[in-house]
């Protein structure tokens, strides 16, 4: 891969639980063309098929030399350092946005936002979430962490 291309690409990894406002940022923020990667997009897909094809994405898209947008709740640093290496692979920048671990406040966005799902259900989400959540740290290798 040439310099220039490396030079272009970019990771940015969206974490935090449901509701935190990772969707709202990425529509705000990205309108680009970035290559947008979610793992809710492979619903369809068993849960190890949707990381496979999800980390695909990631590599495809950050070899190609694009903007590789990943939203997730990428809460766990197991997730992230899977994300993280290919962004070390091609030597490309990488930022990570931390929206944190939830609230009561982004448990009721999520409940008033998703009608389709009952309350019960994310509240469960909403609990296992945060106690999945680790907080990110310089020595996972981000150029860049922000916290919102």
């Amino acid at each position: 891969m040439s310099l220039k291309l490396q030079e272009m690409a970019k990771l940015i990894v969206l974490m935090g639980n449901i509701g935190t406002g990772k969707t709202h940022y990425r529509l705000k923020n990205f309108k680009n063309g970035e290559v947008h990667v979610c793992f809710d997009d492979f619903e369809n897909l068993s849960k190890d098929e949707r990381f496979t094809q999800s980390m695909r994405s990631i590599r495809y898209g950050l070899r190609k030399g694009n903007i590789v947008v990943v939203e997730g709740t990428n809460l766990t640093k197991y997730i992230r350092s899977n994300i993280i290496c290919h962004a070390k692979d091609v030597n490309c920048k990488s930022i990570l946005y931390d929206f944190g671990k939830g609230n009561s406040t982004t448990l009721k966005t999520r409940i008033n936002e998703r009608k389709d799902i009952s309350a019960d259900v994310w509240t469960k989400i909403h609990k296992d979430n945060i106690l999945a959540y680790e907080k990110p740290s310089e020595d996972e290798g981000f150029d860049e962490i922000i916290t919102n």
